[in-house]
């Protein structure tokens, strides 16, 4: 990372501030939906069949449009460090090399997070056995491997999910830049 620190942070701040914006029409229509739903309850109305059709359509449409940004903007750390770009470059980059690949990125990257979940199961099942063995000794004792079996989880299943990201990058270099090309002339040279 280097001292890429400050525009990495300012990045992830940006497209946390995209994701909020665009979670922020269908969070009001299911806080409008609720109101409808709790109006009818408290007051007997008959409007609560309307809130609850207009939370289940803000949930939706939330959920994918949240999905769709961090699938279109999941490069942009990359870009930021391994390209050295701005911060809006990074996203204006990021999203260009996703354009035209949101399904198979997607699908990796949802088949990536269920190795991630199997793996975190794996690791964190026997150590977290242990801990209800060791109820006995005390609260700090299973907190202690509590933590323990976060620190394990995190230390195999992070850097899995950094390669892949990665690779997801550099596969979208190849396949819109041809970077493959320019790196076997680069080492022919």
């Amino acid at each position: 990372i280097g001292g890429r620190m400050p525009q990495l942070i300012g990045a992830t701040l940006l497209v946390t501030l995209i994701i909020t914006a665009v979670l922020a029409i269908p969070v009001t229509a299911g806080v409008v939906g609720g109101i409808l739903v709790l109006g009818d309850l408290w007051g007997g109305g008959s409007a609560s069949g309307a809130g609850a059709l207009l939370i289940l359509l803000a949930v939706a449409v939330g959920s994918v449009g949240a999905c769709w940004i961090a699938v279109r903007t999941l490069f942009v750390p990359a870009c930021v460090v391994l390209e050295g770009q701005t911060v809006i470059a990074s996203v204006r980059r990021g999203w260009d090399l996703s354009k035209g690949r949101f399904w198979p990125i997607l699908g990796i990257y949802l088949l990536a997070a269920i190795v991630v979940n199997v793996i975190s199961g794996v690791v964190a099942t026997p150590v977290m056995v242990v801990a209800f063995l060791a109820e006995g000794l005390g609260p700090l004792a299973v907190q202690v491997i509590t933590v323990i079996a976060s620190t394990l989880t995190l230390m195999v299943t992070l850097p899995f999910s950094a390669a892949v990201t990665a690779l997801l990058y550099l596969d979208a270099r190849i396949r819109s830049e041809g970077l493959d090309l320019a790196l076997m002339r680069a080492a022919e040279e």
